[in-house]
């Protein structure tokens, strides 16, 4: 790259607008520099530090005012003119483009060579300017900021908080003594609002805290996560004893970095984070993210509750929460052994009993087979994985099978998850049984206590996505089939599929549940969609596990009666 040209970044998420600028700069003292986001355009430039900035508007997830917004407001960026470069020519767009601190608004069509002279004429006017404000206007501006647009949150929906300005970090305490799915939105677009402006470094004052559920904890989460993608953080005070100790096995604590009080997290933003450990790579570890049991790497189904472990990996919410929890266990346990890691838990995997049928899938050349077959003998399951079943009839005529043929295993009674695929070791004409491959996480998965029961009185349940994108969307649906891990919903409503969601439903005997995080996937039938929960947190632990494992299939026997 020639040094003594200017770099120009394009921030468009049309790819057309990009080479059009490349085409038309090309030649000049100017390189052009392409993104098609918002986020990427906002991490190109922190890095890069272009002379001049070009910025669309209508852009999604982070449109060209908040992108703006977010470069003025960081110390690497905020001296850089912005030019935005766009098709919308009114005023209302044009005065709210100068107020996010732009330098010039060109409008598209644009003839080439407007554009390399305004470019220009940018580059010009900003070699005139000193190359950097002080940190007590930095200060300033920010307090500016504080009173003229944090402050006017007219909106019932958002919360009027007040804000302590630290040079470039602000602390805000919370309003309220939860953060639960009943006031997510009021938090939400506070936290939007924060980080549109400009915002990315904050310390939230948790003190006051009595409770956060799932929607409250994703959102947080989502909101560091936020942060940390335009080079921020999100910090928090110690909160009190009884808080932090209601969470059974996520603490607030594993998430966010902590500190005794609010002043001690505001100074850590400017001293170096050479305290911070490196976090060693968990690939041999899979945890359950419903009992938090440990299990090997290639494990499908949980040893101890028998939840599907590959539902929702690759979450951001859910890795994020995993990470943590493996970090923290293995802190405590001292060791990288998964036997020695649960025995230091005091957690024992389950006994689980053989289904006594199966439905069968059994693939041949030309032809699938299915039928119910019965469990004929298991004594040679612990040494050689393998059991017995009943062999293929037809017409009271036993079917020719052969070893090596595909074959699928399902117990009907636990759903779509537990389908295994196996195949027969041999075959025994005169018994007429089959001999296949079955394993531990086969007996976990077709075991009963993943059984689910069909609700004769649906039951109504919430779902909502907390994170910025998909700001306040509820979901509502009904709850036609249950177990202690998931369950089948109606909803007219597409969910979120392969999403995080939070999770709110009020149960016959007027208890209610609010903390699981869940994921959807589509079911079979048109608006039937399968719901494996997939966290627990909080205090209300406790109460969920109680209904899932004990309660929750005799309250929906009783409810078919």
């Amino acid at each position: 790259m020639n040094s003594e040209k200017k770099n120009i970044l394009i921030i468009d998420d049309q790819i057309e607008i990009r080479e059009l600028v490349g085409v038309t700069l090309r030649g000049t003292e100017f390189n052009v520099i392409k993104a098609s986001g918002g986020i990427e355009g906002i991490k190109i430039a922190r890095q890069l530090k272009p002379d001049v900035i070009l910025l669309d508007i209508m852009m999604p997830a982070f449109d060209g005012f908040m992108t703006c917004n977010v470069l003025k407001r960081n110390l690497a960026t905020k001296d850089i003119p912005v030019i935005f470069l766009t098709a919308k020519k009114t005023e209302e767009f044009i005065s709210t483009a100068l107020r996010a601190g732009a330098y010039d608004y060109i409008i598209k069509p644009f003839s080439p060579r407007d554009l390399k002279k305004r470019v220009k004429k940018a580059v010009e006017s900003q070699k005139l300017k000193s190359a950097r404000k002080t940190i007590k206007e930095k200060k300033e501006v920010i307090e500016e900021v504080d009173s003229s647009e944090l402050q006017k949150l007219k909106s019932p929906e958002k919360f009027q908080i007040s804000f302590d300005t630290h040079d470039d970090v602000i602390s805000f305490p919370s309003k309220s003594e939860n953060i639960v799915i009943d006031n997510y939105h009021s938090y939400h677009y506070t936290f939007e609002d924060l980080v549109s402006n400009g915002i990315i470094n904050m310390v939230f004052d948790t003190i006051k805290i009595n409770k956060i559920d799932g929607t409250g904890l994703a959102l947080l989460i989502i909101l560091n996560e936020t942060l940390r993608s335009f080079g921020g953080d999100l910090r928090i005070n110690y909160p009190s004893n009884k808080f932090n100790n209601r969470f059974s096995f996520i603490k607030i604590t594993d998430l966010f970095r902590s500190f005794k009080n609010v002043m001690q997290a505001v100074t850590s933003f400017h001293d170096l984070d050479t305290d911070i450990e490196e976090i060693s790579d968990f690939t041999d570890l899979n945890v359950c993210l419903f009992c938090t049991y440990v299990n090997a790497s290639d494990s499908q189904y949980c040893i101890f509750c028998g939840a599907n472990l590959n539902i929702g990996k690759e979450e951001k919410i859910l890795e994020i929460i995993r990470h943590s929890i493996l970090r923290t266990i293995m802190s405590d346990a001292h060791s990288n052994d998964i036997q020695d890691i649960n025995k230091s838990r005091n957690i024992e995997a389950e006994e689980t009993e053989f289904p006594s049928d199966f439905f069968v899938e059994l693939l041949t050349d030309n032809l699938t087979i299915r039928y119910k077959s019965i469990l004929i003998d298991s004594k040679d399951f612990k040494k050689n994985e393998q059991i017995a079943i009943q062999a293929p009839f037809f017409k009271g005529e036993m079917l020719q099978v052969q070893p090596g043929m595909k074959l699928q295993l399902k117990n009907a009674q636990t759903g779509i998850h537990s389908i295994f695929e196996t195949e027969i070791i041999d075959v025994d004409e005169e018994n007429r049984m089959i001999f296949v491959h079955y394993t531990e996480e086969a007996k976990v998965s077709h075991s009963q206590k993943n059984y689910s029961v069909a609700l004769k009185l649906p039951i109504s349940v919430k779902f909502v996505v907390p994170n910025f994108q998909h700001a306040g969307e509820i979901y509502k649906a009904k709850i036609l089939e249950l177990s202690r891990l998931r369950m089948i919903v109606f909803s007219e409503e597409v969910l979120p599929l392969n999403q995080c969601m939070a999770i709110k439903f009020n149960l016959p005997d007027g208890q209610e549940i609010s903390s699981p995080l869940v994921i959807a996937r589509k079911g079979k039938q048109m608006f039937m969609f399968d719901i494996e929960f997939k966290v627990i947190d909080e205090k209300e632990s406790s109460m969920i596990t109680q209904y899932m494992y004990k309660r929750q299939i005799e309250l929906a026997k009783g409810l078919m009666t």
